[in-house]
């Protein structure tokens, strides 16, 4: 196995919502679009709730489920686990692109973030409730590599508006050598 870097990829409120009731509570394409952009060709790591809501198996991607239930289905780009440490290799061993993308849930990104050396981060400022977080105190312990301001449109079923948002890299600080004499 190659050096690869873990990262999370995650879409969320400035109060680190991140879902309600099982789903993103938001559709926005452009954000949808650089995810895609973003994760092409490499492993995605996800918990089980996060691969029940996707539409599917999403192209050019391996997709590494971390569940204690069976898996429902079977695909050539799909594995399960058991144990997240055993999913994280083997998503490693799996790279091609030298980076492994954790894309949740709550308790995937919680339990990865010793692994991740960067964060890429949809920051859509929008005050909605929500009943999953990221763990949002964690992002101290890294800095802002690239901040972009933009808007992105918001669809729902009966309308589309504008809002505004930010794409961030975060990376994780690294301690300064030791001065030598």
């Amino acid at each position: 196995m190659s050096a690869v870097d873990f990262c999370h990829i995650v879409c969320m409120t400035p109060q680190g919502i991140i879902g309600q009731d099982g789903s993103m509570p938001w559709h926005i394409p452009e954000d949808l679009k650089r995810f895609k952009q973003i994760t092409m060709g490499s492993p995605m790591v996800m918990g089980r709730k996060t691969w029940e809501s996707l539409p599917s198996v999403l192209e050019g991607r391996d997709h590494i489920v971390v569940s204690r239930h069976p898996p429902p289905t079977t695909h050539p780009q799909l594995q399960w686990y058991r144990d997240l440490n055993e999913a994280t290799q083997i998503a490693a061993d799996l790279s091609t692109t030298s980076q492994v993308f954790i894309i949740g849930g709550a308790q995937i990104y919680q339990q990865t973030l010793s692994l991740v050396h960067k964060i890429y981060v949809t920051m859509i400022h929008v005050d909605i409730p929500g009943d999953v977080k990221y763990p949002i105190h964690h992002l101290s312990s890294f800095k802002i590599h690239t901040k972009q301001s933009v808007s992105l449109k918001w669809v729902s079923q009966s309308s589309a508006y504008m809002i505004k948002a930010h794409f961030i890299e975060y990376h994780k600080h690294t301690s300064s050598p030791p001065f030598l004499f």
